[in-house]
């Protein structure tokens, strides 16, 4: 070989290992790209979402120019959303649309980002992004729901004039579309022709209970109950409501709607003005007058700061709005056992419930949690309550009071809220929780092995009383009671289990067992062999509690019945 050729393949030979040596990082990058994106996948696909949301972030931060990364934003997006984690989700989402618009992911992400927006209530943005998403893709099967989202938007932000206008576009556009109940339920709410008395109730209720003297006496107590409410609230949360509350009350059936509400609220326009439509379901309010004035003093709070902050209250975290609600009409106690009682009947952990402040899947469980973080921070400095409602009513930012007033940075004021209200229940459930869980599940073995009624007479009768005389008070008591009841009732003293059912029956305010108390207070003349009276107290069932799974239960029966 000539000394020519023989520099030449050395030179080559050093081009090359040069030339791997540089792509070697590369390679190593595209695989690590790679095992980081299948990390994401496979966290995405087991639906660990705050996971993916973490995995996504990460992977987004080392690879934004791998091949899927516009895939990993939007399962990041998705998964965030899922979770909860709603500004981490709107970063991740808008990511997916400014940096990897040629995605497949990007039609789901444009849609996706109108849902977050809406839902947290960043409503401006929610219809510049509908406007964008419209421009972007005009024929999208989402692009319907985007226009009508906007004019949702603006109904949403008290632009009722705006609103009607966008509404009555859309319904005229699209007679056929699947959104025309929702966007007309929209329209009905734009001045509706309400006739209103001077008491503030709606005129023209004609339900089942317009002969019923029992709604009556409630109509008549109501101008009380408004006053004995504004009072409750001043005293609590320190601020004079009176006349304050740019409210409407209205009276509506549930029928056998299996909606969990007592009474509910919403805005609507009077005159294009926004007003509180309060609706009591009147099948709460013939059982019980005590826990109609309770809602009224509740359902006032809402309406009296909504008129006050504007759309100031409605940007409110929903633990802040339903803990003063509950704080401020005393209801937490009454609260604690109904919802731990419920938990408890149903078979859950009574503390299940008590899953933190600002958990995503906020409900009506939530509200004994959101109430005793109040109590904690009155706890924490007296007056505290108070000062926090005037403050936030002048302008201050609920997070930042809330920090404030306690003495602890907010994240750490919310983590010690939720620690002091579970420890506030485990308190009042004691070790009595335990005992009378101990004794349910010694009957219910019983009846599994055919020694039910010798449990009851021989153990479960005994038992029971003591328990009951032992903790009077308990947020477990109505669950006892009816226990004792039952078996009361299933051992042959009718009489007697009937006594203790119309207790539990009573009970409305810290029980959900009434229903359950209903049909059994009919069971026992069914036993007795009083038909007359059991079809009396099956009719009341299917008349009162129309909407329960006790009247549904009875429904089922009877249609299976021949004839």
């Amino acid at each position: 070989m000539c000394e020519f050729n023989r520099r030449y393949l050395v030179a080559l030979r050093t081009v090359l290992l040069m030339t791997l040596l540089l792509l070697a990082p590369l390679v190593r990058a595209g695989e690590d790209a790679k095992a980081d994106y299948d990390a994401v996948l496979a966290a995405f696909k087991a639906k660990d979402h705050a996971r993916t949301t973490e995995l996504a972030e990460a992977f987004l931060a080392a690879h934004k120019d791998y091949q899927h990364a516009g895939a990993a934003a939007w399962m990041g997006g998705n998964s965030a959303f899922r979770a909860g984690l709603h500004a981490r989700a709107e970063k991740l989402y808008r990511t997916l649309l400014a940096d990897y618009p040629p995605s497949r992911d990007i039609e789901k992400g444009r849609d996706e980002l109108v849902s977050l927006l809406s839902e947290m209530r960043k409503l401006p943005e929610c219809i510049a992004q509908c406007e964008e998403n419209l421009k972007a893709a005009p024929e999208s099967p989402a692009a319907e729901c985007w226009v009508l989202t906007v004019a949702e938007c603006r109904f949403r932000l008290w632009e009722f004039e705006s609103a009607e206008k966008a509404l009555k576009a859309f319904i005229e556009a699209h007679p056929a579309s699947p959104l025309l109940a929702r966007a007309r339920s929209l329209l009905d709410d734009i001045n509706p022709p309400l006739k209103v008395g001077a008491d503030g109730v709606v005129a023209g209720y004609d339900g089942k209970y317009r002969d019923d003297p029992r709604l009556a006496a409630a109509l008549k107590a109501l101008p009380g109950a408004v006053k004995a409410g504004c009072a409750m609230l001043e005293k609590m949360l320190g601020v004079k409501v009176a006349g304050k509350a740019s409210a409407v009350f209205e009276f509506k059936d549930k029928a056998d709607s299996r909606i969990t509400d007592r009474a509910t609220t919403r805005t609507i326009a009077m005159k294009y003005k926004p007003f509180t439509l309060m609706t009591f379901y009147t099948e709460h309010i013939v059982v019980s007058l005590p826990d109609f004035e309770s809602r009224v003093a509740h359902e006032l709070k809402h309406a009296a700061f909504r008129t006050l902050m504007g759309q100031a209250y409605l940007n409110l975290p929903e633990w802040v709005r339903e803990g003063l609600a509950v704080y401020g009409a005393g209801q937490l106690e009454d609260r604690i056992c109904h919802v731990v009682g419920n938990q408890v009947f149903g078979g859950q952990p009574s503390l299940a419930v008590l899953d933190g402040l600002e958990d995503a899947d906020h409900d009506s469980t939530d509200y004994i949690e959101d109430a005793l973080a109040f109590a904690w921070l009155e706890g924490r400095k007296a007056g505290a309550v108070k000062e926090y409602c005037r403050r936030l009513l002048a302008g201050e930012a609920h997070d930042k009071l809330f920090a404030a007033l306690s003495g602890l940075e907010y994240a750490a004021a919310v983590e010690a809220a939720g620690t002091f209200a579970r420890d506030e229940v485990t308190r009042r459930l004691g070790s009595a929780e335990a005992e009378l869980i101990s004794l349910q599940q010694a009957e219910d073995a019983a009846v599994s092995s055919g020694k039910a009624d010798h449990w009851r007479k021989n153990t479960g009768l005994r038992e029971y009383r003591a328990w009951l005389k032992a903790n009077p008070a308990h947020p477990l008591a109505a669950n006892c009671r009816y226990r004792l009841a039952k078996a009361v009732v299933l051992t042959g003293d009718y009489e007697q289990g009937r006594v203790l059912m119309a207790e539990v029956e009573a009970d409305q305010l810290r029980t959900s067992l009434c229903d359950d108390a209903v049909y059994w207070l009919a069971r026992s003349h069914e036993l007795e062999g009083n038909a007359e009276a059991a079809d009396k107290e099956y009719d009341r069932l299917l008349h009162d509690y129309s909407w329960s799974s006790a009247a549904q239960r009875l429904r089922d029966e009877r249609a299976r019945k021949p004839g």
